[in-house]
Parts: C-alpha cells; structure tokens; sequence
C-alpha cells in the first residue's frame, strides 16, 4: 500500500499541511517538526505523488516533447541525440522535465497526444515533425496546449 500525506501526518503528529509545508519547504515551520516529519518521511520512504503535487500547484514541470509524423531520423541518430540532450539540458536548468511521446501516425491518433498531454497536465509542447507538422501545432493550440515547433 502507497502511503499518502495523511499516513505520514498521522505518524509524525501532524497536519497534512504542515508535511507539504516541510516537504516543499514553504512556510515557517520550527526545526523540531521538520525533523519529526523528516524523520517519518525517511524511515518509510515517503515520496510524494507527482499528480497530487501538480494537481494542488497546477504546476507539473514537464514539457512534452512529440516525436510526430514522417520524420526520416530516428531516435538512435546523432543529430537527433544532441538536440534532444541540449533541450533536456537547457529546461532542466529552469526545473523541468520532458516527456517522450513518439508515433509516427500522429495524424490518426491525434486525440491520443492531446489526451495524454492533458493526462500529465504538460506546460506546453515542442514538436518534432514531419509531413503534419502544421495539423499537430493546430491541434494542440486548439487544446490550449502550448505549441512550438
């Protein structure tokens, strides 16, 4: 069983909110409860869940990146490593991250990425495309995903 914020406020003698306050380290909170709560945090192994926290922030950190369409290069080619590793680079320094979406019938499956971008909440999208390049900008804008392509 997956222990919930609630578990571990139940074992330190605390709040829910004083665990995400000390887990997200906002709000004052003294010494002597962060290390109540750190303590349980670290005896169990608590992580907390990535949709939780986007959900209650409205903010997951992750930018899509949609391998779409004809595209004649894949994944394993040198060019396509670097630009994907410089991206990863340049965002990670902002505190993001990317999510790999990859198919190459992206003009049929359209309503899958829109939902799956919406699943993981995603600030926004960088396409890489081929022959739909302009259709899968347009569908995503009209999700109010931001695009760039």
């Amino acid at each position: 069983m997956k222990l919930t914020i609630r578990d571990v406020a139940k074992m330190a003698g605390v709040s829910p909110g004083t665990v995400s306050k000390v887990i997200n380290k906002t709000g004052s909170i003294s010494p002597k409860t962060i290390k109540k709560v750190m303590d349980v945090v670290e005896q169990t192994g608590y992580q907390p869940s990535f949709s939780a926290k986007a959900l209650a922030t409205k903010k997951s950190n992750l930018i899509g990146l949609i391998y779409a369409g004809e595209v004649h290069v894949e994944f394993s080619h040198p060019f396509f490593n670097e630009v994907v590793n410089a991206f990863k680079n340049a965002i990670g320094k902002l505190g993001y991250d990317i999510l790999v979406f990859s198919n190459n019938k992206f003009s049929k499956d359209k309503e899958d990425y829109i939902a799956r971008c919406k699943h993981f909440q995603l600030e926004g999208c960088v396409i890489v495309a081929g022959e739909h390049l302009e259709e899968a900008v347009a569908e995503l804008d009209n999700s109010n995903i931001p695009a760039w392509e």
